[in-house]
């Protein structure tokens, strides 16, 4: 049984997000969505392989979600929007992402961060992450990726 969360994540659909109980997103919030909604187009829409904003007590304090899926592997990825920063929001995102995730135990959950110790390397560790390889992503640029070592039942 899961812990019950602060956070809900609320998924960034197809069109963009519809969730009328939730304050106006700002500009940045409104950009993040049309750029999974872009993603959406070139990669297609496959719940619950998607984008997520983490929403608590009705205002967007992140965004997350799975980078698509390709050959039973995923990527995670997220973003605490300032100022929730620093209140284990990373946490709670990459730990429900791995909930989401544990429902499909055949994928292999991912995870990249640039090759140095940070936050997103200590909250990667924390949700069950182990770094397996330093990898060169899509841009060009050398950084770590993490695995999600599962226990088995």
């Amino acid at each position: 049984m899961s812990k019950p969360s602060m956070i809900e994540l609320r998924i960034i659909e197809e069109t963009g997000f519809q969730h009328e109980d939730i304050q106006p997103l700002n500009e940045s919030t409104r950009t993040i969505v049309q750029a999974n909604v872009d993603y959406y187009q070139r990669i297609g829409y496959n719940q619950p392989w998607v984008g997520y904003l983490a929403v608590q007590n009705g205002e967007a304090v992140g965004s997350c979600g799975f980078k698509g899926m390709r050959n039973g592997i995923t990527e995670i990825a997220y973003v605490t929007f300032d100022p929730y920063r620093g209140n284990g929001v990373g946490t709670e995102m990459c730990r429900l992402l791995c909930e989401i995730a544990s429902e499909h135990p055949e994928i292999e959950v991912t995870a990249r961060t640039l090759k140095e110790p940070s936050y997103s390397t200590r909250i990667l560790e924390k949700n069950g992450f182990r770094h397996v390889r330093d990898v060169v992503d899509e841009d060009g640029v050398e950084v770590w990726e993490y695995s999600l070592f599962r226990r088995k039942a």
